[in-house]
C-alpha cells in the first residue's frame, strides 16, 4: 500500500529525462504546480517547445543536470540508462521515478483532477485502467455538479428554427447532467440572415452569421454562443475560443425533391449556392443546371416545393435535426460529394480566461481532431465560402485520414492523406501545402 502525499513543488527544480509522449505527459501534468522543469535529452518532441516556462536542453544524459533537483524523472528508451539515472539519483538524495521499473520508483503518478481549487489524485496497482479511469470521471462529474449549483447561464442563438433546435441538442444535455442549472437562450438574426438576395462571398462571408452573437458575447449579454461549426469563419477572434465540439452528426449530403416527385426534373435548376458542391454536382448530373438558393431550410423547402427548382442539395445533419428525414430522396457518399468542412458538428464558443470546465462532458475528442484537422486544411489553403474547397476527417483506430478537395475552372482536385491522429493539424496543413504545388 502507498501513502498518499500532496507536496509543495513551487519553484523545486524537477529534471525530466527524455522527451517523447510519455514524457510529454508528465511534463503536461506538472505544469499546474509551477515547479521548475528542465527536459534533458538528445532528440526533442517539438510539442515541448510550445510549452511555456521550462527549459530544454538537447543533450544526452549527464549526471551534472542533477544538481539541486528535487525530482528526476527517468523516461529514456534505454533501459541502461535509466538504471544509472535511479543510481545516480540515490547517491544524490534525489527522489526518482523510473517509468519503465516501478520497483525504482519513490513515488508514483496518479491520475490527476485539477478542478474547483480541489486537487485530487487516484492511484491504483496498474492492472484495471479502465477503473481508474470510471473512477476519475466519477470524482469529476462530482466536482461538476457542485460548481453548477443553480449556476445561470445565458446561451446565444442564431433565431432560425434549425440553430434553435441545435441550442436545445445543447440545452437538453446540460439538464440531463445539471440538476439544478437556470439557462435562458438568447436568439437574435445575424446579418447573414438578414440577407438572402446574394450569396455569401458577395456580401463578406461566413462572419456575418457570427458578428451579433460575438458582440453579444463581448457584451456580456450571453455566456456562450452555439455555432454550427460550418459557419463559423477559418479565423475566429482569440479571445472568443471554441470552448466545445459536440459528437458529429452524419456529415454527408442530400438530395432533395419536389413533394410527390420521385426524380429531378431537367427543366428546372438544382438549388444549392455552394461552389464546392456545384463542381462535384456537375459530374454526377452532367446535363442539369444550377442555381444559387439561401435562407434557412424551411424557406428553401418552400422555394422547392412552390415549383422554383427541381432539387435541393442539403446537408442530413440538418434535415436530421429537424426531423425531416422523410424528404430525402438520396445520401451522397463522401467518393461523390466531399461534404462542407466541420459539416454536422455543433461548436460552443466562450470568452477567454473563463473557466468552462462544467461543459467539458460536452466535448467528444474525435469530433474535435476531425474539426481541426479539416479547418487547418482549408485555413492554409486561405479558404472560405468564396472559394470550392473542402476537408473531410475521418479516424480509424489511431489514425486520421483526410480527403481534401479543391476545384477552379482549371483544376479539379482530390487527395488524400494519412497519419497519426496526434498530428491532426500538421495533416492539414501537409496536405494543404500538397495542393498549393498542384495549383500554382
Amino acid at each position: 500500500m502507498y501513502f498518499p502525499m500532496f507536496i509543495n513543488l513551487e519553484n523545486k527544480k524537477v529534471v525530466v529525462f527524455g522527451a517523447g509522449k510519455i514524457a510529454l505527459r508528465r511534463v503536461k501534468s506538472l505544469i499546474n504546480t509551477k515547479c521548475n522543469i528542465t527536459v534533458v535529452a538528445p532528440t526533442i518532441l517539438n510539442d515541448f517547445y510550445n510549452i511555456q516556462n521550462i527549459k530544454i536542453i538537447k543533450d544526452n544524459y549527464n549526471e551534472k543536470y542533477l544538481k539541486d533537483a528535487f525530482i528526476a524523472l527517468a523516461i529514456t528508451n534505454d533501459n541502461d540508462i535509466n538504471n544509472k539515472i535511479y543510481l545516480d539519483c540515490k547517491k544524490n538524495n534525489v527522489i526518482v521515478n523510473v517509468a519503465s521499473d516501478k520497483n525504482k520508483c519513490d513515488f508514483f503518478f496518479p491520475a490527476i483532477i485539477y478542478k474547483n481549487d480541489y486537487t485530487v489524485g487516484i492511484c491504483g496497482d496498474g492492472k484495471n485502467h479502465k477503473l481508474i479511469k470510471d473512477t476519475k470521471n466519477i470524482i469529476e462529474n462530482f466536482l461538476d455538479e457542485q460548481k453548477v449549483e443553480n449556476l445561470n447561464l445565458k446561451i446565444g442563438s442564431r433565431e432560425s428554427k434549425l440553430a434553435v433546435e441545435q441550442s436545445n441538442i445543447v440545452i437538453r444535455q446540460l439538464n440531463e447532467k445539471y440538476k439544478n442549472i437556470n439557462i435562458e437562450l438568447v436568439t437574435m438574426k445575424t446579418t447573414g440572415d438578414i440577407i438572402l438576395n446574394k450569396t455569401l462571398d458577395k456580401i463578406g462571408g461566413k462572419g456575418l452569421f457570427i458578428k451579433e452573437l460575438d458582440k453579444a458575447l463581448i457584451e456580456n449579454k450571453t455566456d456562450i454562443s452555439v455555432h454550427s461549426l460550418k459557419d463559423m469563419p477559418m479565423d475566429i477572434d482569440e479571445k472568443l475560443p471554441i470552448i466545445a465540439y459536440l459528437k458529429r452528426e452524419n456529415p454527408l449530403d442530400v438530395l432533395i425533391l419536389p413533394k410527390g416527385a420521385n426524380n429531378i426534373d431537367i427543366n428546372k435548376p438544382i438549388g444549392t449556392s455552394s461552389k464546392r458542391r456545384i463542381f462535384q454536382l456537375k459530374k454526377i448530373y452532367k446535363d442539369y443546371s444550377f442555381k444559387p438558393i439561401r435562407g434557412n431550410i424551411l424557406t428553401r423547402l418552400e422555394k422547392l416545393d412552390n415549383g422554383e427548382y427541381s432539387a435541393l442539395v442539403l446537408a442530413y445533419a440538418g434535415i436530421k435535426r429537424l426531423n425531416l428525414e422523410n424528404r430525402i430522396n438520396k445520401i451522397f457518399t463522401s467518393d461523390e460529394i466531399i461534404p462542407a468542412c466541420c459539416q454536422g458538428i455543433i461548436a460552443i464558443q466562450g470568452k477567454k480566461g473563463q473557466d468552462y470546465s462544467f461543459l467539458n462532458f460536452l466535448n467528444d475528442k474525435k469530433t474535435e481532431y476531425e474539426a481541426k484537422c479539416e479547418r487547418a486544411f482549408v485555413r492554409q489553403l486561405n479558404g472560405g465560402c468564396s472559394l470550392p474547397i473542402s476537408a473531410f476527417a475521418t479516424i480509424k483506430d489511431n489514425n486520421i485520414i483526410l480527403k481534401g478537395f479543391y476545384a477552379d475552372d482549371n483544376n479539379y482536385i482530390i487527395k488524400e492523406k494519412i497519419g497519426n491522429i496526434e498530428d491532426y493539424e500538421k495533416i492539414g496543413i501537409n496536405l494543404a501545402n500538397e495542393f498549393k504545388e498542384i495549383i500554382k
